[in-house]
């Protein structure tokens, strides 16, 4: 058995682990087609590289028509590339993955050193998610880019409208501030009476008896309690005995009727 033959036993045992037929290419030793039964699955390509020994896994898809992976996507958005590459490192960090106008080619090595039928079976595994997976990117970030547009044109359709209108509007006239409405004040009500001042030591009339001492009126010539003669009415100047009432004359320091200490 030849070594293309013993690698074609190998695939086929992996493509049945992973759900698919593997098929020869003829004319082409080393070349093998691989159909998956899920029809939604790109055909497989199993190329064997004798110069890298190594077998390269590949397929290709079409682009959406209007779709320019190139493109130059707007500030704060992805690129398609970069949308694509993460959706494909999410299936397997192996894939890479090469665009042109209008298709993009997706490739998995697995170089024979390290060839096994799991691998092989991963490979075609992961070359079967791969184009679904791109193609959900695509989609993806042409939805965001169709919002992003459609905001802009309103954007755009509102600010024109904007504009015209106020072309049309004639302009305001200016508003005039009012003056301030003076308010005539109420009058001020008249201020009370003043209160007649509390008697005081020097002003009241008492008793000039020492031993009772009751206060007089001032109209009172004899004491209603002990019936002595009240004393006469003085002025409000004079200095007087704070005890018993009687005028002090001169620089005393003792009342002259019943000896209090005087201040």
């Amino acid at each position: 058995m030849t070594h293309i033959d013993d690698l074609h036993v190998r695939l086929q045992k992996a493509c049945s682990v992973a759900g698919a037929s593997l098929f020869d290419v003829p004319g082409h030793a080393g070349l093998w087609t691989v159909r998956f039964r899920n029809p939604a699955a790109e055909p497989l390509q199993i190329r064997f590289d004798a110069a890298a020994d190594a077998l390269v896994f590949s397929c290709s898809m079409s682009v959406p028509p209007g779709i320019d992976l190139t493109a130059v996507p707007p500030p704060g958005t992805p690129s398609y590339a970069d949308m694509i590459a993460a959706a494909l490192t999410a299936v397997d960090p192996l894939i890479r993955c090469e665009t042109g106008p209008g298709r993009m080619a997706i490739t998995m090595t697995v170089h024979m050193d390290g060839f096994s039928v799991q691998e092989a079976a991963r490979a075609c595994s992961a070359l079967e998610r791969a184009p679904l997976a791109a193609g959900a990117a695509i989609a993806g970030l042409r939805d965001l880019l169709a919002q992003a547009d459609a905001m802009d044109r309103a954007m755009a359709d509102f600010r024109r409208l904007a504009a015209a209108d106020e072309a049309q509007s004639p302009p305001s006239p200016p508003v005039a501030s009012a003056a301030p409405v003076m308010r005539p004040l109420p009058p001020a009500a008249p201020a009370p009476p003043p209160r007649p001042a509390p008697p005081t030591a020097a002003t009241r009339r008492l008793c000039s008896n020492p031993q009772c001492g009751r206060e007089l009126d001032e109209a009172a010539a004899f004491c209603p309690a002990c019936g002595s003669r009240a004393p006469a009415p003085q002025p409000a100047s004079v200095r007087r005995c704070p005890q018993c009432g009687e005028a002090v004359t001169g620089g005393n320091r003792f009342c002259v009727v019943c000896g209090t200490r005087l201040a």
